[in-house]
């Protein structure tokens, strides 16, 4: 009879996770869908602006940017503000969710590992502050390089047929491999200055078993808590791994999307002939 009971116990538990499960999938897919439409609209709205702005124009604001600058604004720095809008905004509130209501729960187990939960936290973001300092040095450095690279991308596809037939294919390769491989040089420096900084927030942020683990073991040696509270309490901090990890990657596209935003606002007050086209920023 206990045995009886005791499966329709479980049976239950695990119709109701099979239940909340297939619920999340239904809602990411809705969410996702609604914020990937709206995303690209707002992608599409923006790009139509600015290539309207630019047609009308004087000429000679025209040529004051190059080509490659024109393709990076138009194409990759608009692009870079697709992953927060699609992702970050349906994504991002069950990541942050998730982190508090498992806090909560701890501390419904056991204060003192709620709080050892957090212990890695400030670590990973001493070493985020520092790498967003370290790049941020560099971030302007890359805008340029990019569209220096770009621009000789564009000029070099679009005469290659002129620079074929006046022979001048060695000497315009030439310039075309040096811009990318300047390009290429200026980023692996970069990646070489933060990488260590950049890793160890990415291995301290969503260390929550840092703590909790010696904590609990600590408090079931001592007869402070039971086994099943420590096999709670380290599931628990394990659900919140996930989320951290994802919020801090997030965090990383929410400050591209900044650069890019402050960019493109820089575009606008510095030419004013594109300034209506704040209104969508």
């Amino acid at each position: 009879m206990n045995e009886e009971l005791d499966m329709h116990f479980v049976s239950g538990y695990c119709l109701a996770a099979l239940l909340a499960y297939l619920i999340k999938v239904v809602c990411f897919v809705i969410s996702t869908g609604i914020s990937h439409y709206v995303a690209f609209n707002v992608l599409e709205a923006l790009r139509l602006r600015v290539a309207d702005a630019f047609l009308k124009a004087p000429l000679g604001e025209v040529y004051a940017h190059s080509i490659g600058e024109i393709k990076s604004v138009i194409i990759d720095k608009i692009e870079d503000i697709e992953p927060p809008l699609a992702h970050v905004v349906p994504e991002g509130a069950g990541h942050i969710l998730l982190p508090i209501v498992c806090f909560i729960a701890l501390l419904f187990v056991d204060v003192r590992v709620a709080l050892a939960s957090l212990l890695a936290l400030p670590i990973g973001l001493v070493f985020m502050i520092l790498t967003f300092v370290i790049s941020g040095k560099n971030m302007e450095k890359y805008q340029k390089a990019n569209a220096s690279m770009s621009s000789m991308i564009v000029e070099y596809v679009e005469g290659i047929e002129v620079i074929k037939a006046f022979g001048k294919t060695g000497v315009s390769y030439e310039k075309f491999a040096g811009a990318i491989c300047d390009y290429r040089d200026f980023v692996i420096e970069w990646l070489k200055s933060t990488w260590i900084t950049m890793k160890l927030a990415f291995a301290f942020m969503p260390a929550t078993l840092l703590g909790v683990v010696p904590v609990s073991i600590l408090l079931v040696s001592k007869g402070s808590m039971t086994v099943s509270e420590m096999a709670l309490s380290v599931m628990l901090a394990m659900s919140m791994v996930i989320s951290m990890a994802k919020i801090e990657v997030f965090s990383n596209g929410l400050r591209q999307m900044q650069y890019t935003v402050l960019e493109i606002k820089k575009l606008w007050k510095d030419h004013s002939f594109i300034t209506g086209c704040g209104r969508l920023i």
